[in-house]
């Protein structure tokens, strides 16, 4: 995954520590406790950054985020530089997902 995603992961991470569970459980956690496939939930209309750092449900899907000149801004430095809206998804709302399927975002600033 991209360093934008890679960082995504890392915000939700907890540290290691002795105590693991007083922390509560990681991100990574979380998602293997779902009973999956889940529905998507619809994205269209929302920021990026929000979907990508605030949201844990998105965190257990792998995203690929289509600029309009075709670039994936999860592969570069404008996922943090620019602020992209997303115009599209695919799969569409409703449609049961798999954890660490791929999701097309399609994104315009």
């Amino acid at each position: 995954m991209a360093v934008f995603g890679a960082i995504a992961a890392l915000t939700f991470a907890a540290p290691a520590h002795a105590d693991d569970d007083a922390l509560g459980p990681t991100a990574q956690q979380d998602c293997t406790a779902l009973s999956w496939p889940q529905p998507l939930p619809n994205a269209v209309g929302r920021q990026l950054e929000d979907i990508v750092n605030d949201d844990s449900f998105w965190i257990c899907l792998n995203i690929a985020a289509i600029a309009p000149d075709g670039h994936d801004v999860m592969d570069d430095n404008s996922g943090f530089t620019q602020s992209w809206r997303i115009t599209n998804q695919s799969p569409q709302s409703g449609t049961p997902v798999a954890e660490n399927q791929t999701i097309t975002l399609n994104v315009a600033q």
